[in-house]
């Protein structure tokens, strides 16, 4: 009699800053079966990877979102029926927080998922949609009761963040942070060798203001300023072996900023890249910690 496959898969647990978690709707593909299901976003493992390198890739993937992610929550194993057959699943569901409400999010995979959405913990309690995990409600509520799960604090900060960056930008001083995206592929997730002697210079030279700290899977720090964020955390990864892309709206005026604000570098001139069918005009800066810095100006496309 043959084996019932095993397949490992990781689930991630989304909590807005009202405590609303982020579900996705799939059609329903089990035989004698109609309709759709709900589910906390995730996938199975590819060939090498660790549950929390899947984790990180199928937030990115099925939602957009760049954050961190962080503990583990539970493991659940039961028999599930895929389009190829029975499989014997491990699941495990790892935590993550935000500090907005309701953030827009999208699907980039190949997964035919047809609806995001952020429910409530009332919602979720009193809907007769089919939701998976099973007594995912019943799980929330328990651990929110609990005090276990402690959602970033950011209002305050972000208040007082965009009030600066206004009225610096008023005086012609700053730049604007428009976007970030990580060289691995995760802005959140930066590594360094020692996260508080790494702090100051993104706070005094980079303009960056410390949002949140976590202990949990590693050190971490969220700092931002403008549109953007960015995490640096102790996670044992080599910093000078990646760095994160930073589109700005004035390379000239960011690194008059920065060097206003003590950086120590010298620059003769801007590079012009192509990336994309976009034209970049271009500098790098690498951080004392040893990560590395790409800050890029769209260039108009010339007629």
């Amino acid at each position: 009699m043959a084996m019932t496959p095993n397949r490992k898969v990781a689930r991630l647990v989304v909590l807005d800053a009202a405590h609303s978690v982020l579900l996705i709707r799939y059609k329903e593909y089990r035989v004698n079966r109609s309709g759709s299901f709900w589910a906390t976003p995730g996938g199975g493992l590819e060939h090498g990877e660790e549950p929390r390198e899947a984790a990180t890739r199928e937030l990115r993937e099925e939602t957009g979102l760049s954050a961190m992610v962080g503990r583990e929550l539970w493991r659940k194993t039961f028999r599930f029926e895929l389009p190829q057959g029975l499989v014997d699943q491990e699941e495990q569901y790892f935590l993550v927080r935000l500090g907005e409400v309701s953030p827009h999010v999208h699907n980039s995979s190949s997964e035919a998922i047809l609806e995001h959405r952020w429910w409530p913990l009332g919602e979720l309690q009193s809907t007769t949609e089919v939701i998976y995990p099973d007594g995912l409600a019943s799980e929330l509520e328990a651990l929110l009761a609990s005090g276990s799960i402690t959602l970033p604090r950011r209002s305050h900060e972000l208040d007082n963040m965009e009030k600066l960056t206004s009225e610096a930008k008023e005086a012609g001083m700053k730049a604007e942070f428009k976007s970030a995206w990580g060289y691995q592929g995760n802005n959140m997730n930066l590594p360094v060798g020692n996260l508080e002697a790494a702090i100051p210079f993104y706070e005094t030279v980079m303009g960056f203001q410390l949002l949140t700290r976590g202990d949990l899977p590693y050190r971490s720090a969220v700092l931002g300023r403008d549109r953007v964020q960015i995490a640096l955390v102790e996670n044992g990864g080599d910093p000078t072996q990646d760095g994160c892309a930073f589109e700005v709206d004035s390379a000239e005026s960011a690194f008059s900023e920065l060097k206003a604000n003590g950086l120590e570098k010298e620059i003769s001139e801007f590079d012009i890249e192509e990336h994309d069918d976009t034209t970049w005009k271009v500098f790098y800066v690498v951080a004392p910690d040893g990560l590395c810095y790409w800050f890029g100006e769209r260039q108009q496309a010339k007629d």
